[in-house]
């Protein structure tokens, strides 16, 4: 959301006052200096065709408040799914050109897991959110500098209870939260991780009669992140929840000051009605900031990870070096003296072989398992 869209939502605020007061009280045409000289300058004769355009032009303001934001939205939306989208392309590029030896040490259900999820939540639980944070930020400190111009006394009352409440419960919550998102990390990779497991050896599931294990083996982490799920949401309404009833209470408070502190009854009524506007549109704003920064926490263990297995820069760099190292076979393939040994494995795969294939040959390799004839094929591979 950018500064059109909050300067429309607070016009559109603003607006609903003048119609409200002069309904309540007509006699504020020539009493208050701003109505008159506006009721002057179009040249209005009679007070109720005033009133009708004081209700059309706060009508109008909502409607385009409403449109700018909505724009403004889409244009986020629009930026943030793209992001998505040439991110996951740069972290795939980047997987396909990383060393062999990568794919040894890590499951590919775990890279799968990064590319098709961690992105998502990088994108939409911590860039997303973080701008709607920003966004309604903004807002909330115009809206409340607009009511801190009507009445200081009770906006900072107001704000600064709501404020110590949403605090104290959010302090209560947060360390909470954040374990719950490196939990779901963990969990959502061992999903993956099943589940490719189960898929891929169907065969020898179905011969063997496995089915029902392997499906435990799923249904037990799946459950356990359903149930971080659940415990994830119900926590980020907490202080939501608590901010929405007190601030009910708080329009209730402010209407019964308004009412004891001024002796016009017309007054009293705009100044509520303008506060209860406030209300229905900072509302949103505070929970939308309280959630957003809750949602932040939660996928922050997201965006570690992504971290750790993005290189911006590998997928370029290494796709021309493989045009510019590409070789033809033109006679044959000899390895001499190849000796090879896994990361961190105790012993050799392979020790001093020497083999030679003639271009448009074949040749097979037989023996035990272990012997190192994928490892051959793949030294061969490069």
């Amino acid at each position: 959301m950018d500064l059109y869209a909050i300067g429309s939502k607070l016009v559109g605020i603003a607006s609903i006052m003048p119609f409200i007061a002069v309904v309540t009280n007509p006699e504020l045409i020539d009493s208050n200096q701003y109505i008159h000289l506006l009721y002057q300058a179009l040249e209005f004769s009679d007070r109720e065709d005033f009133l009708v355009f004081l209700g059309v032009t706060a009508f109008i303001t909502l409607i385009v408040s409403n449109a700018v934001t909505t724009i403004s939205y889409w244009f986020t939306l629009r930026f943030c799914n793209h992001l998505e989208h040439d991110l996951a392309c740069r972290l795939l590029a980047s997987y396909i050109n990383k060393p062999f030896e990568i794919f040894l040490e890590k499951n590919t259900a775990e890279l799968s897991k990064v590319l098709l999820t961690e992105i998502e939540r990088v994108v939409s639980g911590i860039l997303l959110a973080g701008i709607g944070v920003i966004s309604d930020t903004v807002l909330t400190a115009f809206i409340i500098g607009l009511l801190l111009f009507i009445d200081p006394w009770v906006t900072v009352v107001t704000f600064a209870t709501l404020a110590t409440v949403y605090g104290l419960i959010f302090l209560s919550i947060q360390s909470r939260i954040t374990r719950l998102g490196r939990e779901f990390v963990r969990l959502n990779a061992l999903i993956f991780t099943r589940a490719r497991e189960a898929l891929e050896g169907i065969k020898e599931i179905k011969v063997l009669g496995k089915s029902k294990h392997f499906v435990e083996r799923y249904a037990h982490h799946s459950y356990a992140a359903a149930r971080n799920a659940v415990t994830y949401r119900t926590m980020s309404l907490l202080p939501s929840q608590g901010l929405e009833a007190l601030a009910f209470g708080g329009i209730i408070g402010i209407t019964l000051y308004f009412m004891s502190a001024s002796e016009s009854t017309g007054d009293t009524l705009a100044l509520v009605a303008l506060y209860a506007f406030a209300a229905y549109r900072l509302l949103p704003a505070l929970k939308e900031i309280f959630e957003g920064v809750e949602t932040i926490r939660y996928n922050a263990a997201a965006l570690d990870e992504l971290f750790e297995d993005f290189d911006a820069s590998a997928g370029e760099q290494d796709n021309q070096k493989n045009v510019k190292d590409e070789l033809s076979l033109t006679r044959s393939i000899r390895l001499s003296q190849i000796v090879y040994r896994y990361p961190e494995a105790p012993t050799l795969a392979l020790d001093s072989l020497d083999i030679e294939v003639p271009a448009h040959g074949s040749i097979c390799f037989v023996g035990d398992s272990g012997a190192g004839k994928s490892t051959a094929i793949d030294v061969m591979l490069g």
